[in-house]
């Protein structure tokens, strides 16, 4: 990065130059704040993904104790703690897109200043090599097992459903060899 830094301090074009400056900041930042993040607050993003994950488990499960569809009380009851969950879910996968886009959308940027403006080799360089560096994948990491992106928040919920499947199936088998439903439940 110093040295895409320097190639701009040695441009003609001011203007240019002050513009490159504050993306090559802004991309450094971005890069910084994901790798601070992704060092120090991992094993909590983890920690947040499972409880989020197990509470939203057993909340559906608990909507749908007496069967589907649900009934009305177990709806209010349980029916909105099972949406906060995945409320809460998709805003923290949500700001994990945000902060990889914002890394991503640099390229972008640069390549439209490219098509807009006539610049010197140089110039067209050191835009070749922001480009490239903005290319490489950078996402926060939850524990070093997924990356914190909305790809995530739909992986935990399909595997929300699938729990449910499980135990309804389970809680079928139960009502067929003649056990009471509400033994299978807690």
């Amino acid at each position: 990065m110093k040295m895409l830094k320097k190639a701009m301090a040695d441009s003609q074009d001011e203007i240019d130059t002050k513009e490159f400056q504050i993306l090559i900041d802004h991309h450094n930042y971005i890069l910084d704040l994901i790798k601070d993040l992704s060092e120090n607050y991992s094993a909590m993003m983890l920690g947040e993904l499972i409880l989020n994950f197990l509470s939203m488990c057993f909340a559906i499960f608990c909507w749908t104790m007496d069967g589907l569809p649900p009934d009305m009380e177990h709806t209010t009851r349980y029916g909105n703690t099972a949406f906060n969950f995945a409320v809460v879910l998709g805003l923290f996968c949500y700001a994990g897109d945000v902060l990889t886009e914002q890394c991503q959308g640099i390229c972008d940027v640069v390549f439209y200043k490219i098509k807009e403006k006539p610049m010197n080799k140089n110039k067209k360089f050191t835009c070749l090599m922001i480009i490239g560096r903005s290319q490489r994948r950078t996402a926060l990491s939850i524990g070093g097992f997924w990356e914190l992106n909305m790809e995530t928040f739909y992986l935990v919920m399909r595997k929300c459903i699938s729990f449910l499947a499980f135990m309804q199936a389970i809680r079928e088998k139960g009502a067929h060899h003649g056990q009471d439903r509400r033994s299978l439940a807690f």
